[in-house]
């Protein structure tokens, strides 16, 4: 047997042994779903040559080209998806670490990111060592999308109209966009050549208003765009789940004292489109410093909860 054979025949029992898996979190998911998701990716990663699965004994990484980073950016970029420790070695986890550097090098790589559980110390200490930057801390929440009824009960119509985006309205968007993202963990990375975090996010912006990727929803006062809110479902778990996840992404709200609850109104206009297209639940993940956005979305408690650290790389 070759070592592609022995690595090919060990995804179920690594995938298995993945404590800090990405969806792992989510009890409403079997574990099953979770080691079918992990293995699929795996497999596909072998046999791609814009991604590599790197492994020691008791550790694996999973490391892929982003085209769509990449085009954003205009350079190559890179993230890794799964940083998986089953053991406790740290010398181990810290080879695995730098060897994903190496093979990023290899492929042209100027920036490569990765997020972690923050309770996974192993692989975080790895990464760091290998050259990795703190980027942000994000926390990721997940409840249930049946709650949009009882959390809509008793609140008042809204001020603003909310409807989804058309083509149309995509030079509008961006222009608010422009305005409003200003503070991301792309922002904040002195290393971004200035002007790439604000591509990042009209590139972002674009694809949901355009539809090819999730969808987006818009305020507006008067006939003036108040704001935009953007989600999709997540093409990554849902294959392998009965209840399908939608994330929620990016939103943006300009300061209109005659219309207060503007991201509570859109936020529940992206509630139903998600039921609509099948979402049981839905996720949200904003940085930990945005207070606001984090007390609007426990309006809707969520039944799970993740801290994770998001980690930057640049060559």
């Amino acid at each position: 047997m070759n070592d592609l054979e022995r690595l090919e025949g060990s995804l179920p029992d690594r995938a298995r042994l993945f404590r800090h898996a990405p969806y792992k979190f989510i009890k409403f998911y079997p574990a099953k779903a979770h080691q079918a998701h992990l293995v699929h990716q795996w497999n596909g990663a072998l046999s791609s040559p814009d991604q590599a699965l790197l492994a020691g004994p008791a550790s694996l990484a999973h490391i892929r080209i982003s085209p769509f980073d990449s085009e954003a950016l205009g350079f190559p970029c890179a993230s890794i998806p799964s940083f998986a420790l089953t053991g406790a070695d740290q010398d181990e986890a810290n080879r695995l670490a730098k060897d994903a550097v190496s093979w990023s090098l290899d492929h042209g790589v100027r920036f490569l990111q990765v997020r972690i559980d923050a309770r996974d110390h192993g692989a975080i200490q790895a990464l760091e060592e290998a050259v990795f930057r703190y980027g942000d801390a994000i926390l990721r929440s997940v409840f249930t999308l049946e709650g949009i009824a009882e959390a809509s009960k008793g609140m008042p119509q809204p001020a603003s109209e909310i409807r989804l985006a058309t083509p149309q309205d995509l030079p509008t968007v961006l222009g608010v966009a422009q305005r409003i993202f200003r503070h991301s963990r792309f922002h904040r990375d002195p290393s971004f050549p200035e002007g790439a975090a604000s591509a990042l996010h009209q590139s972002w912006v674009s694809n949901a208003v355009l539809g090819h990727r999730g969808f987006c929803f818009l305020s507006e006062v008067e006939g003036k765009l108040a704001g935009f809110f953007t989600a999709w479902l997540d093409e990554e778990i849902n294959p392998f789940v009965e209840r399908k996840l939608a994330r929620l992404e990016l939103s943006a709200v300009l300061p209109i004292r005659r219309a207060p609850r503007i991201w509570e109104d859109m936020a529940l206009a992206v509630y139903h489109e998600c039921v609509k297209r099948g979402a049981t639940l839905g996720e949200g993940r904003p940085q930990v410093y945005n207070y606001a956005i984090i007390q609007k979305q426990m309006s809707i408690l969520p039944e799970f909860l993740r801290a994770e650290i998001a980690l930057h790389r640049w060559s």
